[in-house]
């Protein structure tokens, strides 16, 4: 599971995050110019992520707005986000040169009290870009399921 962090300036302090499940990923080999193996490339997926839901939840914009690819970072970054996320299992990873697709379960809380979850099966699409994968797909948010 992916520890989330609170949004806003009063973020409290959390436990380090905990890795989320990679149950049933797959990938293929790369086409690309990379010649990192592919589950080398599995991991950094898993990796970016972790990364890009910590920035997301976090409070430095800079983080998060680089955890995204260039074609949506910057409309992306203007909007804070106003709940965290929390991805609890990651699996089918699919490398594809340099696109890959995720899909996360994932929850989120809708009031104090209250948490919408698992939301099961949202795909992300991740690209290569400076030798690190980006998330490049604006999160979906569903109905829960299971």
């Amino acid at each position: 599971m992916v520890a989330s962090a609170a949004c806003g300036d009063d973020a409290r302090p959390s436990a380090p995050p905990t890795p989320p499940s990679t149950t049933g990923t797959q990938s293929s080999d790369s086409d690309g110019p990379s010649s990192t193996p592919v589950t080398a490339q599995r991991d950094e997926l898993v990796t970016a992520v972790d990364a890009y839901v910590r920035a997301r939840n976090g409070t430095d914009r800079e983080a998060y707005r680089e955890s995204m690819c260039a074609s949506v970072r910057d409309s992306a970054a203007t909007r804070r986000p106003t709940t965290e996320v929390t991805v609890d299992r990651i699996e089918n990873v699919r490398v594809d040169g340099l696109t890959a697709t995720v899909t996360v379960d994932l929850s989120y809380p809708i009031s104090q009290d209250e948490t919408v979850g698992p939301v099961r099966g949202v795909q992300w699409i991740f690209l290569r870009e400076g030798g690190d994968w980006k998330q490049c797909s604006p999160p979906a948010f569903g109905r829960p399921n299971g």
